[in-house]
């Protein structure tokens, strides 16, 4: 009951339909749980919750961002529950989960890079579309001969570039400029 009195506040608040599921889902898999190892919420502890999240982590074989999703879905039921005063403490409040290492992206190798801005447009093309290979070209040359970031190309004004002396002013990250 408590469960849908929630889940029904959350709807209210106007959460989308698929979090509200998913908050749903995660909270019919920790009640699953409760049941299956005898535990009563009331009775939550942080040892409970860590064996809880290990559970899901090596039986159940989810990932560690789709139990961060689940840990922090419970962790607002049990915050509600506190708020409602029908429990004294927030057993999964103090729970931390480590973030996964973000894959770092790929870069194109020297030899790509020398591969497409060597390359010829076709011999069919249109004039436009030799025109749109020439600003690509350049593009790709600017960014490769200055390291520059994409958003920092993105906003690269015709004033920025200094012809005379073959400069080009940035304005990067943090508002500080580069030459």
């Amino acid at each position: 009951k408590l469960k849908e009195e929630w889940l029904s506040k959350l709807t209210i608040e106007n959460i989308s339909i698929a979090t509200r599921s998913s908050y749903e889902n995660d909270l019919k898999k920790f009640f699953s749980y409760l049941e299956m190892h005898k535990l009563q919420i009331e009775d939550m502890e942080l040892t409970d919750a860590r064996e809880f999240m290990r559970f899901e982590l090596e039986h159940n074989g989810l990932k560690p961002s789709s139990v961060k999703r689940m840990v922090s879905s419970i962790r607002q039921f049990f915050h509600w529950l506190v708020e409602r005063e029908i429990l004294h403490t927030n057993a999964f409040q103090d729970l931390k989960i480590k973030n996964q290492p973000s894959p770092l992206p790929t870069v194109i190798s020297e030899e790509e890079l020398c591969q497409l801005l060597d390359a010829e447009y076709p011999e069919d093309a249109t004039d436009q579309e030799k025109d749109l290979w020439t600003r690509d070209r350049a593009i790709m040359e600017v960014m490769y001969s200055s390291g520059l970031r994409l958003a920092e190309l993105c906003n690269l004004k015709i004033n920025d570039i200094d012809h005379s002396r073959k400069m080009i002013r940035i304005l990067g990250k943090g508002n500080k400029t580069r030459i």
